[in-house]
């Protein structure tokens, strides 16, 4: 007290840094309590955990990556991946852009989250071979304003960077996603990102770092038994994604 008293003005700066520090993090707080810790509209909620890297400031990992955790499938309940961006739907004209994210195969089932109508998006769907029967979910709402709420939908065809897509379901309105602020206009497998982005593709770049990851954990399993889990295969992870590019008969990674 007789050091604050000595120097009244940087006491007073001082205090109401701290005053303004603490206001400015419970606020941080609320909004995310309010708007990314609330419960999703999806089954177990509460057994779901996002698996978020440190190389990036948004934490996704690379395809690769994510294709060896599915190898691993037996240490969780189930792991799926996703990737948002926007695009433009209008083939000609004024532009409409929707949010669209590529989905692995094991999205909507492991959310358990079902279609309002026809199927959702399958493994089956997610295969190599499934960008030459590319198939689509669209949201209720892209439903209503695009195709008039019509109930022959099923089946009908999307147009997607000029490429077309089947559509075999429609995610139900409560489904927003998983990306607070954005929405799930149309969901496509990752075996149609090849079809779309073209060559080099993003699904087999080794450095390129776009994809989301959630995982959810068996009934029971504390969360920091399931990082234990992730770090006991992260070695074996890391070897076989990382870069390396072949000159001549050696292998250098980059």
């Amino acid at each position: 007290m007789r050091l604050l008293r000595s120097s009244p003005l940087l006491s007073f700066v001082a205090i109401v840094s701290c005053a303004f520090g603490i206001g400015a993090n419970a606020t941080i707080f609320s909004i995310i309590d309010s708007l990314l810790l609330r419960q999703l509209p999806v089954r177990d909620p509460d057994r779901l955990a996002f698996v978020t890297s440190p190389q990036t400031s948004q934490g996704v990992l690379t395809f690769p990556i994510w294709e060896q955790i599915q190898q691993h499938q037996e240490l969780f309940d189930g792991v799926a991946a996703w990737s948002e961006e926007r695009f433009d739907l209008s083939a000609r004209g004024e532009s409409e852009f929707v949010d669209r994210a590529f989905v692995s195969g094991s999205f909507f089932e492991m959310l358990g989250v079902s279609p309002e109508m026809g199927r959702a998006i399958s493994m089956a769907d997610d295969r190599a071979d499934g960008r030459n029967h590319p198939v689509a979910m669209i949201s209720h709402s892209l439903w209503q304003r695009q195709f008039a709420g019509k109930t022959d939908i099923i089946g009908a065809t999307l147009v997607v960077g000029r490429h077309p897509f089947t559509i075999i379901g429609i995610v139900p309105p409560r489904f927003f996603g998983l990306d607070v602020g954005t929405g799930l206009d149309v969901a496509l497998p990752y075996s149609a990102e090849p079809l779309l982005d073209g060559n080099p593709s993003l699904v087999s770049a080794p450095t390129a770092w776009w994809v989301k990851m959630i995982l959810k954990r068996r009934n029971g399993q504390p969360l920091a038994a399931t990082a234990a889990a992730l770090r006991g295969i992260q070695p074996s992870i890391r070897m076989a994604t990382l870069p390396v590019r072949i000159q001549g008969r050696r292998r250098r990674i980059i």
